[in-house]
């Protein structure tokens, strides 16, 4: 792969995430009165184009975002920190 289709990489990947984030934020309205957006696991993998039991498994494994157990059956995450993991897992390409 030459140094141009790299940086072709980098650029669609780039964008991609930018794209996810606009089409969550358009699906996924936060409650006015909360600080912060929670968001189920199932939203979550859909996210992060994964399937739920795919990130049930990265959790049991210590991989992936951070996330809250409210109870014994119920996870959330913050989407901010789901974004944040996003963005921690660009790759340089150099």
């Amino acid at each position: 792969m030459g140094e141009e289709d790299r940086r072709m990489d980098i650029d669609f990947r780039e964008e991609l995430r930018g794209i996810i984030r606009e089409e969550l934020r358009a699906v996924y309205k936060p409650p006015a009165k909360e600080g912060k957006a929670l968001i189920t696991s199932e939203e979550t993998a859909a996210l992060l184009g994964v399937k739920p039991q795919t990130l049930n498994l990265w959790r049991s494994r210590g991989f992936g975002p951070d996330y809250k157990k409210i109870s014994d059956s119920a996870v959330r995450y913050s989407l901010e920190e789901v974004e944040k993991w996003i963005d921690a897992q660009s790759v340089r390409i150099q």
